[in-house]
């Protein structure tokens, strides 16, 4: 069968056009407020199918004459000024086969020459076969290979040298879930000149935490980064672990981590989680004891039992194949074991109070522009995280 050729899907169909003396802007057309945004039903977040030709299904909208729809490859849509579409149904199938690979898409409302707010932003996966159902826990040992079977989740869709930092940064991001574990694999790389690649994560059977739309309090550590690093993020946080070096830890790098949901004294700790090797050594954390005002605290017991590894690399552009960065293992009893996981990732400064570009899913519309400090990451109409059934 035929395949699409580029990565951006457009559905381009003429319908009725209800003032035909007034077409469409379609590079920049009006917004009506009182025109409402659909809900988008099929597929489902994070869902995967075998159909290269899904059927889309979303609500209709009062008031509404048509719909846009858009496919992409990438959650922040690229060339959307070439769109052309008028669909008058609440559901479509395209006549080719899409790609296998992680898709993202979204629908508006149209009214003559108006338009109405995009949707939230899904995404989905169309698989060629049938994934293999691997409970095993993946190796950790900062490299990924096809037999750990694990599933990518996100990509950074600007590219590597459109990070912001340089060829520097996470392109990937994979997931794996076990038995008792969850595992991401950051594919990428770390400068050693003390920046941070970040895990931001948000557990449904986790109580407590920030609330989505709220600023990130500051963690007590002025010697970390979470003092500093302080977005307002789109769903609920709970937890931030981070990894970074500087020039006098003898070839390692360092990890810290906060756990939002649970404040120890009133305040937000920044745990050290101690120097990480980075040519591929397996270490595990347990029994973090922190300092407040010199009197040792109840050990930090949130982030026991976690396994890491980090492979280093010269920049993204020695990381050929995109197979070494950063892997770390979290016990499914620190997200909550089951419900939705939650996750943004992203690179920013060793003191923490600059952001690059670099983030996962990556801010819409905004290139390779640094995100500078304290990002505000609740965008409308898009889904800045991405979701995980456990």
């Amino acid at each position: 069968m035929k395949k699409w050729p580029i990565l951006l899907f457009l559905a381009i169909i003429s319908c009725k056009n209800d003032d035909p003396a007034q077409p469409r802007n379609t590079n920049n057309p009006p917004v009506d407020t009182t025109l409402s945004t659909p809900v988008l039903i099929s597929p489902a977040a994070n869902d995967s199918t075998l159909n290269k030709r899904p059927r889309f299904i979303w609500t209709k909208s009062k008031n509404a004459t048509s719909y846009d729809l858009q496919v992409s490859s990438y959650n922040f849509f690229p060339d959307s000024s070439n769109y052309s579409m008028n669909l008058s149904d609440t559901t479509f199938s395209f006549n080719l086969d899409l790609p296998t690979r992680i898709l993202f898409w979204r629908v508006r409302s149209v009214r003559q020459s108006f338009v109405s707010a995009w949707s939230i932003t899904r995404s989905f996966k169309i698989y060629d076969t049938v994934p293999p159902v691997d409970l095993s826990p993946p190796i950790i040992d900062g490299t990924i290979n096809t037999i750990e079977n694990y599933t990518l989740i996100g990509t950074y869709g600007p590219g590597k040298d459109s990070t912001g930092f340089g060829p520097h940064g996470v392109i990937h991001l994979y997931a794996k879930k076990s038995n008792d574990k969850i595992t991401f694999f950051l594919a990428g790389n770390a400068e050693s000149n003390g920046n941070n690649l970040a895990i931001y994560l948000g557990a449904s059977g986790v109580a407590g935490g920030i609330t989505a739309g709220s600023q990130l309090p500051a963690a007590d550590d002025p010697d970390g980064c979470f003092d500093a690093s302080r977005p307002t993020l789109d769903f609920e946080c709970d937890m931030a672990i981070r990894i970074g070096a500087s020039g006098d830890n003898g070839g390692s790098f360092y990890m810290s981590a906060v756990n939002y949901a649970a404040p120890v004294a009133s305040k937000y700790i920044d745990v050290y989680l101690g120097n990480q090797p980075n040519n591929g050594t397996t270490r595990t954390v347990n029994q973090i004891v922190k300092q407040i005002g010199g009197v040792n605290q109840a050990a930090v017991t949130t982030f026991n039992n976690i396994r890491t590894a980090f492979v280093q690399t010269a920049n993204l552009n020695s990381n050929t194949a995109l197979d070494k960065g950063w892997e770390i293992e979290i016990p499914r009893s620190a997200v909550g074991n089951t419900g939705t996981l939650k996750i943004i990732v992203s690179y920013f400064s060793g003191s923490g109070d600059f952001w690059s570009a670099n983030t996962i899913p990556a801010k819409p519309n905004n290139g390779s522009n640094n995100l500078a400090g304290n990002p505000n990451l609740v965008v409308a109409g898009t889904q800045m995280h991405i979701n995980i059934t456990l």
